[in-house]
Order: structure tokens, then C-alpha cells, then sequence
């Protein structure tokens, strides 16, 4: 968040579901938003998977959230050597 965003509290516990997702979705649209369609492929049938979630959010805040994702996937790497 850079400084002249508000704060947002989030309280972890609040968690209103959980699904499990093998592959991500990722379509840009033309009115400057972005869906990530989360899918659960059938563990018996590769062929068919289904949506478990679908989150449409801002592109710039793919953006950052890309951003974020890469920055913590490659420290949590570094601290495992």
C-alpha cells in the first residue's frame, strides 16, 4: 500500500469457505478489469475441472497482487536454502 491509502483491517477468521484450485484462469478485460477464474480438475477425469471461484478485481490491483505473489514466493524460496 503506498502511504495515501487507507489502512484495511482484515481479520483472518473470517474466512467464509475454502476450495482447493489447480490451475488459475487469467482474463484481462476491456473496461481495465481483470478475472481469475480458480479451477478444481477432477481427480478422476483430467479432462473436466470446474470453477470453485471466480474473483473479478481492478487491473492495477492484479497488478500489485502479481507483484506481491512473486516477491513472497521468491523469499520463502530464499529462506529454504
Amino acid at each position: 500500500m503506498n502511504s495515501k491509502e487507507n489502512h484495511l483491517f482484515v481479520n483472518p477468521n473470517t474466512m467464509l469457505g475454502s476450495v482447493y484450485a489447480q490451475v488459475v484462469s487469467v482474463t484481462v478485460n476491456d473496461d481495465g478489469t481483470t478475472t481469475l477464474d480458480f479451477i478444481y480438475k477432477h481427480p478422476r477425469d483430467v479432462n473436466e475441472g470446474h470453477v470453485v471461484s471466480r474473483v473479478t478485481l481492478l487491473t492495477s490491483v492484479a497488478k500489485d497482487l502479481s507483484d506481491v505473489l512473486n516477491k513472497t514466493i521468491l523469499e520463502a524460496e530464499r529462506k529454504k536454502k
